[in-house]
């Protein structure tokens, strides 16, 4: 029903890209993955889950700010959200 590439780095799982069957939505199967990834990160001791850019007005990443603590790229730097 889905599959999710994740990649390994010192201290953080890297989320490189998931799909899904569209035909189970319903599922919430990207919520899912998500959660896996947190998962499986802290199995790994891993401190945090990336997730990739989060770019505003994109309906494939709104996801994105859903999920906190999350930290912006603004003009000062890295700043939380």
């Amino acid at each position: 029903m889905a599959v999710a590439y994740v990649g390994e780095g010192e201290k953080s799982l890297n989320s490189i890209y998931a799909f899904m069957d569209p035909e189970h939505v319903r599922r919430s199967l990207g919520v899912f993955d998500v959660l896996s990834e947190i998962d499986e990160a802290r199995r790994l001791g891993k401190s945090y889950l990336y997730l990739g850019y989060y770019v505003k007005g994109c309906k494939s990443m709104e996801y994105k700010a859903n999920y906190r603590p999350h930290e912006i790229l603004g003009q000062e730097g890295w700043q939380e959200a």
